[in-house]
């Protein structure tokens, strides 16, 4: 059986998302920061071929919304027949509250879901 394949895309704001965590790593070290940029691009780009393998969100009902944890941080992304949309990127133990990262991703996944209308 041939290995399905998605092309993976990412939202406006996850590309924000990662912009700003590899500048906050590289400020003190931009080797970390490329060895960050590294290891979070691999994983984005395995979900090409394995889009299931991250687990569900329980805070979403959606059972299409995933994430992988690359390190410290958490790739959010929605699997759809053709694609792999990541909606966000935030680091695990982020300040902000639980509430704001859930809101972050709900804008994201209506964004992305809009779009395809």
């Amino acid at each position: 059986m041939a290995t399905r394949r998605r092309q993976v895309v990412w939202s406006r704001s996850a590309r924000e998302d990662l912009h700003k965590a590899i500048a906050f790593v590289a400020q003190d070290s931009p080797e970390a920061g490329l060895r960050l940029l590294d290891r979070i691009l691999e994983a984005a780009s395995s979900l090409a071929t394995l889009s299931e393998r991250g687990r569900n969100i329980g805070e979403f009902a959606d059972r299409t919304i995933r994430e992988v944890l690359p390190g410290p941080y958490r790739i959010i992304y929605r699997v759809t027949d053709s694609s792999v949309e990541i909606l966000a990127l935030v680091h695990q133990r982020r300040d902000d509250s639980s509430d704001d990262q859930l809101n972050r991703v709900r804008e994201a996944y209506h964004a992305s879901y809009a779009s395809a209308l």
